[in-house]
């Protein structure tokens, strides 16, 4: 009997050692389980925090590549630079600056010319501002070839907004619109 009873304490220590490193179990894996998610958050945020990154580099890569292209453009030379004839603006239309010419400017490479066309204006006798600097599009404009560009020469201003363009034998007059579009007459 007393065997009996000691197997039954045995028994009886055994379940509850039992249930007790069952329950000390559970409460580790509830901690580990809380442990994971708490990762698991951390994690989709970082992962977050980085799909905003790249987006970031992305955006900085085209700005770069677009200021690239830019610079590529902008160091050809300047072959020439002429300024239109100046315009008085109206005092009713309620303009700061008192008036404004274009300028047109040629840039050169070894085959091709760019054309642009800015807007100055002019306060006062001393300060200018370019408010407006477009890129001619003379290939599609003259209907020639962009290897052909390096044959169309500045001619004249004929007006405060037109001018003259020749490619080879030909003379092309061109008018400046108010939004300083380009067009042939």
């Amino acid at each position: 009997m007393k065997n009996y009873y000691l197997t039954f304490a045995f028994t009886l220590l055994c379940f509850s050692c039992s249930d007790n490193s069952q329950q000390a179990r559970v409460e580790k894996l509830k901690n580990i389980n809380e442990h994971l998610i708490t990762e698991i958050e951390h994690l989709n945020l970082l992962s977050d925090s980085l799909k905003k990154e790249y987006n970031n580099l992305e955006d900085l890569l085209d700005s770069t590549k677009n200021k690239l292209l830019q610079y590529e453009k902008d160091r050809n030379y300047l072959e020439f630079a002429k300024l239109g004839e100046y315009q008085s603006y109206d005092s009713k239309e309620g303009n700061k600056a008192d008036g404004f010419n274009y300028r047109i400017e040629v840039y050169g490479s070894e085959i091709y010319r760019y054309f642009y066309i800015s807007k100055i204006e002019h306060t006062g006798e001393v300060r200018r501002q370019q408010i407006l600097k477009n890129e001619i599009n003379i290939e599609t404009l003259l209907g020639i070839y962009s290897e052909q560009s390096g044959n169309v020469k500045f001619q004249s201003w004929n007006s405060p907004n037109t001018f003259s363009l020749t490619h080879l034998d030909t003379t092309y007059n061109l008018t400046i619109t108010l939004t300083g579009e380009v067009k042939l007459q």
